[in-house]
């Protein structure tokens, strides 16, 4: 158990420098894309991800979480899945290639009928490193994916500026992605030792697709139910209006898919062979969740704090609408963890038919407050959205009170403390913002401020995450 629980704090460690490395990175190289671009460029890219986001995930069938979550897995399996999934991928770009004029016309402009037909280039790029990602994650080794990521970022970062300096415009973000994806597929392959063989076994498949099915539906569902505002925004608002939605959502997803990336891509595995092994999984997601909760709910104060001051200084003032739009997203990224983190439950068990129905009730619910919430424009979406993240933590956390007997009001009491410290400090540097008369400098201090004070409450309070933090933190500088 011990030995576990080595790898999982390294694993984290890794997986936390891989997030954060990538998202800082992107992050910088966004910054300035933002300032060399329009909001047009974005929304028009931002038109066509659910796309591109569809037949990734058609095509990846759900087989990635099936492989790691099976102990003994061999070479035939492998070739099996790699096989299909690269077949898949080709059927799913040559079917978005022959809809790209239509897609285009319902849109209403002409341009996204090459970006898509460019952009699907993804699908196939991104369907060639499935088994050799799969097998890293399998082990453990966040190391060698943080150095592939961060060097791709990197590269093809450089590349997207060198583009929109030269006024390509939206194609900078386009073959940003494009040359991104090529890099981390070039690399796994190479540091990577495994290659498919000419096999392939109808079977093998069969049996993975029980259970990766249901995950791949989900996730259409899913990816469907987080796309959909992009869709409407595009279609009934304009493109310039998508711009400001992607480029606050972008701001909300670093921290929250930095710090749940980092811990749910670890967690599955873990709590799969806690499971595997006959132990109990309560104590390990019971530690993960407040884990996640101690880290990202200050975050998000912070975001929401420093919105405007953020958007005007680092985007300029043509970005000032997104600032409204950030400070409500921030709410969804406190919800959104929660509730994924609980679907987790489900795939640990086995259940992956309750995890699609769960995601159909979702996207039920979805619709129905995008009914409610649309005639009050972009920011009534936004607070839709918000209301289907806590009505979804709800939904999910009640599972886990029936697997693992850790229900919404136990999980309420763990997390409170986070969450009230968190608020309290929030409206403490909402006062404290009306004393500053110089926005950079508030930028600067404020998330200083606020972590500081944030970190020396933990410590008063002896709460057990902070120590763990520290732990981490010590150890995050001495790993190789």
């Amino acid at each position: 158990m011990s030995n576990l629980k080595d790898r999982a704090i390294n694993a984290v460690i890794w997986s936390l420098i891989e997030r954060f490395g990538n998202q800082l990175v992107q992050f910088f190289i966004g910054l300035i894309l933002a300032r060399l671009l329009m909001p047009d460029d974005y929304g028009l890219v931002g038109m066509i991800l659910i796309f591109i986001s569809l037949s990734t995930v058609i095509s990846e069938g759900g087989f990635s979480s099936a492989l790691i979550r099976q102990t003994n897995v061999d070479e035939k399996v492998f070739s099996s899945v790699f096989w299909f999934n690269l077949v898949s991928a080709l059927l799913c770009y040559i079917f978005l290639f022959s809809a790209s004029s239509l897609i285009a016309d319902f849109f209403k402009h002409e341009e996204l009928e090459l970006i898509i037909k460019i952009s699907g280039l993804n699908i196939i790029i991104n369907s060639v490193n499935l088994i050799p990602k799969t097998i890293l994650i399998k082990k453990l080794n966040f190391k060698t994916q943080a150095k592939i990521n961060l060097s791709s970022i990197i590269v093809s970062g450089i590349v997207g500026i060198l583009m929109a300096l030269n006024g390509m415009g939206y194609w900078a973000l386009v073959f940003q992605v494009l040359i991104r994806n090529f890099l981390v597929s070039a690399l796994f392959w190479i540091v990577n030792k495994w290659r498919p063989k000419l096999f392939f076994s109808r079977v093998v498949i069969k049996d993975l697709y029980r259970f990766g099915s249901n995950l791949m539906f989900s996730s259409i569902i899913n990816t469907v139910s987080e796309n959909l505002h992009a869709i409407l925004i595009g279609k009934y608002f304009d493109a310039k209006s998508l711009g400001f939605y992607t480029r606050a959502n972008q701001f909300q997803k670093l921290p929250v898919s930095g710090i749940y990336g980092a811990v749910s891509a670890v967690s599955y595995p873990i709590l799969s062979e806690l499971q595997s092994s006959g132990k109990s999984v309560y104590s390990g997601y019971q530690s993960m969740l407040k884990m996640i909760a101690f880290s990202l709910f200050p975050i998000m104060a912070i975001l929401a704090t420093i919105s405007d001051s953020m958007i005007f200084v680092v985007l300029t003032e043509k970005w000032m609408p997104a600032s409204e739009i950030l400070k409500v997203l921030t709410i969804v990224g406190l919800f959104y963890p929660l509730h994924a983190m609980n679907l987790d439950i489900l795939k640990v068990k086995g259940r992956s038919d309750l995890f699609l129905k769960i995601e159909i009730l979702k996207q039920i619910l979805n619709i129905i407050t995008i009914i409610a919430s649309i005639s009050f424009g972009v920011i009534g979406l936004v607070w839709g959205s918000v209301i289907l993240n806590v009505l979804c933590y709800v939904i999910n956390s009640w599972y886990s009170k029936n697997f693992i007997n850790y229900g919404i009001l136990s999980q309420i009491q763990d997390l409170l403390p986070y969450f009230t410290i968190s608020v309290i400090l929030f409206l403490l540097m909402g006062i404290l913002e009306t004393l500053y008369s110089n926005q950079l400098f508030f930028l600067l201090t404020a998330p200083l401020i606020f972590s500081s004070l944030y970190l020396l409450i933990m410590k008063w309070l002896k709460i057990e995450e902070f120590n763990i933090f520290r732990s981490i933190f010590s150890k995050f500088f001495i790993t190789k």
